[in-house]
């Protein structure tokens, strides 16, 4: 969870209030409402833009809307474009509609951004949370395995996501996830005009 909070969608996790959607641009809730409205009526039209999808999807994050997402799905999925950021947008409005559930179009999405774009950040974070929550722990390490990689080391998400992927290697009987050394944080510089600490013993020592 904490994995998917990170990386997955923070947003939709954090539906902005619905009294915060009335300040957008000046506009009411309803005013807002209505353009959205226009704005799944020009999808509907032409559906190729990956843009006019991603503008749908944030609107309806602004709304805090997932019922009216999901029934703008129903209306418009069989037109989705094959663009992984489209497609991963909507299988996170998809899986808060059903109550943080993936079986059916979440998955379905999920599965096929990641044949677009493989190492697709955002989709491996849903595939490892998809897994996770179906006890595939093995599968949802191996997906957030794939993510870390993609993470600086000095992120500081970094820990979370290694966090996340040793706690579903527990609870898959498996040893705990050794990231390799080029991939570590680096340690702090010192302080300027102080020297670094020697490997050795100290002059007075020897």
């Amino acid at each position: 969870a904490l994995v998917y909070a990170q990386l997955g969608s923070p947003a939709v996790f954090d539906f902005v209030p619905a009294q915060q959607a009335a300040g957008h641009e000046g506009m009411t809730r309803e005013e807002f409402s209505a353009l959205v409205d226009k704005l799944v009526d020009r999808i509907d039209a032409d559906p190729s833009d990956p843009t006019g999808w991603q503008m749908l999807t944030r609107s309806y994050v602004i709304l805090g809307d997932a019922k009216r997402a999901e029934a703008a799905w129903q209306r418009l999925g069989a037109k989705v474009p094959d663009n992984a950021d489209v497609l991963v947008d909507w299988a996170d409005l998809l899986v808060v509609a059903q109550s943080g559930k993936f079986e059916g179009d979440p998955q379905r999405l999920i599965d096929r951004a990641l044949e677009l774009e493989p190492a697709h950040p955002k989709g491996l974070a849903l595939a490892g949370t998809a897994a996770f929550d179906a006890g595939d722990y093995a599968g949802a390490a191996a997906a957030w395995e794939k993510v870390l990689v993609q993470v600086p080391p000095n992120d500081e998400i970094y820990a979370s996501v290694l966090g996340g992927i040793n706690e579903a290697r527990s609870r898959a009987g498996m040893p705990a996830f050794q990231p390799s050394p080029a991939s570590m944080p680096a340690p702090p510089a010192p302080a300027e005009g102080v020297p670094p600490m020697a490997a050795g013993p100290s002059a007075t020592e020897a």
